[in-house]
């Protein structure tokens, strides 16, 4: 008799049938980045903007031997790039870069991410008693909500990969209390290293604190000690010990970046009012059920911070479970839905604030709503406590609650069908009576709809109508299935179907050729003699990535954190108030020539036409190009009696032998004494040689790097290895 349980290949697919199926469904929810294999993900808006530059610059490198670039020579005329932390350099996934094209991979890391949140997820569900199939829904709420796959859409790859770590390190805190195996509390603090690593300090510190909050409360409400003392002590020791392993894993990363944070602009903090900028609007909790109600993605600004939508179902599965079956876990996440709702609205209620004055590192950070991953976390559990419940335990079950949450919900359900069919016969007939005029786009006319958010506000109330009534008369009718399995099904397609209709939109391919395309112009700046000089470009036409392709270098930058410093010297080349808050732009137009020379600027790009002295303009059309007729070398010597001096009247220039991101070597030739000086940012961890002798490096106008040399030639090394980057 035939037996297909004998052959392996089916025993392991049946012992891990709902990995399979989370998988399979992250492959499905991408199959346009298999269709289109040789194209970047887009929009992806970060991934393009930022996250291609910082891959495509650490793999180069590595790949032609340089080793890991410390230094990024090509934005902000210099920066630390081991002190962004975005640069990932130490994040294990980051390697892939290496291995594959930048360019490619960014959509299949966007996969593995989904797929590991969705078996984290999952196996957590299992650490605290939920059956497989409640803990899958689960999983695939969280993996495709509205705090995660909008998230694909802005590009935020280190947000998801910080995620990622946050259910894993609630498995281990779990398990500290049902196996009391010390070994779980350094693996807790390695999921939490790893959330450090992966760049995105906010959403690490946010999922540590949250991990480490939730270890407090559970050790409250839940009885696995049985006296405070024991209770405290464990507090204590996992606390300690994840605390310990994560600095020690993260430490590579961190502390690089605090050295660079603290001369950064916001190296002293930032201000209230602009921390909570972007904090989450009372009003959109209506988002949760219907998700474009203050309209699309690709019109509403900052969409996916405000993001939570876990679709229709789930809702209806935690209104159930809270009112029929609260267990102690619906307490404890009941408590991180309310907190982390309430932190998101950062001014609109006082709890942000107090984390703001009284927790160190709270002060760093703008977007509250950061935490709201936390928020739809819970949910999800939540609806996977409402499914447990409904699968296992409400056959003949009756309550007063539970029958009078089923008949509300029902009532309420045929009454938003009448209403969605109401508002389908209005616009029915009106297509049918003006079809020949126009057809549908006519019809939103006649009914004076002509804004596009308006339109998917109407696509969105029909389909939360169509979701909310199917799903209320599935579960209202649950005893009416002969077979569970059909019952499931129905259950899983359902949510499926509703997340995927709202994610799958945020994900397409196009071509990378097209994406970081030359502009016209550029063989302007590929036909100087040299490649050292910087542009200035306030058009944002050339920006990082198009830089780096090209061997270009420039004044400016995209990036959430630069040096205070080389900002502050910069604007001095602006004109009228001058802004040195957060923001880098300053479009009040150029005014000092001087600081851009000083910069080893030679072409300037504007958006409008210039009435300077001293350019000659190349290009006289938008984007208007100009050329400095003079501007200082990238390094050249000055005598020592003119070091002081804000514009020496002698400068010589030097020769450049090698210029690479740690290590730049120059050639210089002089009979007197004189200062080298480079138009390179002044930064802790340059050191200089002359001939293998350790020299003193000096600032020069309080900003670039210069070193003093006594008469004849000299071949000056400066590289780049931060001491705190030793002690790490």
């Amino acid at each position: 008799m035939f037996h297909p349980k004998k052959f392996p290949i089916v025993r392991i697919i049946l012992q891990y049938k709902e990995f399979i199926f989370l998988l399979g469904l992250s492959l499905v929810f991408f199959y346009k980045i298999f269709l289109h294999s040789d194209q970047i993900i887009f929009p992806a808006k970060d991934v393009i903007a930022q996250y291609s530059f910082w891959r495509s610059f650490f793999a180069t490198n590595i790949l032609n031997g340089s080793g890991l670039p410390l230094w990024n020579p090509y934005v902000f005329s210099g920066t630390p790039f081991i002190g962004n932390p975005l640069s990932s350099m130490f994040y294990p996934i980051s390697w892939f870069f290496v291995c594959f094209n930048p360019d490619t991979l960014f959509g299949y890391l966007f996969l593995l991410d989904i797929f590991l949140i969705g078996a984290f997820t999952y196996i957590y569900g299992r650490t605290i008693n939920l059956d497989k199939y409640s803990a899958l829904i689960s999983a695939v709420i969280f993996m495709f909500c509205g705090a995660i796959t909008p998230r694909i859409f802005a590009g935020h790859l280190a947000n998801l990969d910080a995620i990622v770590w946050f259910p894993l390190a609630l498995i281990f805190i779990e398990q500290t209390f049902k196996r009391s195996r010390i070994v779980y509390s350094f693996l807790a603090g390695i999921a939490l290293g790893l959330m450090f690593l992966t760049g995105n300090i906010q959403f690490a510190l946010y999922g540590a604190f949250t991990a480490l909050l939730y270890l407090v409360i559970r050790t409250i409400v839940i009885d696995d000690l049985p006296t405070t003392r024991q209770k405290i002590t464990h507090i204590v020791v996992v606390v300690f010990l994840s605390i310990c392993i994560c600095g020690l894993i993260s430490a590579v990363q961190l502390l690089p970046t605090w050295e660079f944070s603290h001369l950064s602009s916001r190296g002293e903090g930032v201000s209230y009012d602009f921390s909570t900028e972007i904090s989450l609007p009372v009003q959109n909790i209506f988002t949760l059920f219907v998700p474009d109600l203050y309209g699309p993605p690709t019109t509403t600004q900052n969409y996916w911070e405000f993001s939570f939508y876990i679709g229709i179902l789930p809702l209806i599965l935690i209104i159930i479970g809270l009112m029929s079956h609260r267990t102690k876990y619906t307490g404890i996440f009941s408590f991180f839905a309310i907190f982390s709702l309430l932190f998101s609205a950062g001014r609109f209620f006082p709890i942000y604030s107090l984390f703001f004055q009284f927790i160190p590192g709270f002060s760093m950070f703008q977007i509250p709503s950061t935490l709201l991953f936390v928020f739809s976390f819970s949910l999800s559990i939540l609806a996977g406590l409402g499914c447990d419940f409904i699968i296992n335990k409400s056959h003949g079950f009756h309550s007063r609650y539970y029958d009078l949450t089923k008949n509300i919900l029902m009532n309420t359900a045929l009454f938003s069908m009448m209403i969605g069919i109401f508002v389908m016969i209005i616009i029915s007939t009106f297509y049918i009576l003006y079809k020949k005029v126009g057809g549908i786009l006519y019809v939103w006319n006649m009914l004076h709809i002509t804004d596009i958010g308006t339109i998917y506000l109407i696509v969105d109330f029909l389909v939360f109508i169509f979701f909310f009534y199917v799903s209320v008369l599935v579960i209202y009718n649950k005893d009416a299935f002969k077979d569970p399995r059909l019952f499931k099904i129905i259950l899983t397609t359902i949510i499926v179907a509703d997340l995927f209709l709202f994610g799958a939109r945020f994900i397409d391919t196009k071509d990378p050729n097209e994406v970081f395309k030359n502009p016209d112009f550029i063989s302007i700046f590929k036909s100087e003699g040299d490649s050292y000089f910087r542009i200035y470009d306030e058009t944002g036409i050339i920006d990082q990535n198009i830089a780096l392709r090209n061997k270009l270098y420039l004044v400016n930058g995209y990036d959430p954190t630069y040096l205070k410093r080389y900002q502050q010297y910069y604007l001095r080349s602006q004109s009228g108030d001058i802004n040195t808050t957060y923001s880098w732009k300053q479009e009040n137009g150029i005014e000092d020539l001087d600081i851009l020379r000083s910069l080893n600027v030679r072409y300037i790009i504007t958006s409008q036409p210039l009435n300077l002295t001293g350019i000659e303009i190349i290009q006289n059309k938008s984007p208007f190009i100009y050329r400095l007729n003079y501007t200082y070398p990238r390094a050249f010597l000055v005598p020592v009696s003119e070091f002081n001096s804000t514009k020496p009247d002698r400068l010589i220039p030097a020769h450049i032998i090698d210029y690479s991101p740690n290590r730049i070597t120059i050639h210089t030739n002089s009979s007197e004494d004189v200062y080298l000086v480079t138009s390179e940012i002044y930064y802790p961890g340059w050191s200089a040689e002359d001939e293998a002798s350790k020299i003193e490096i000096e600032k020069y106008q309080g900003i670039f790097r210069s070193v003093r040399l006594s008469p004849g030639e000299h071949n000056i090394s400066f590289s780049y290895f931060p001491k705190i980057l030793t002690f790490a």
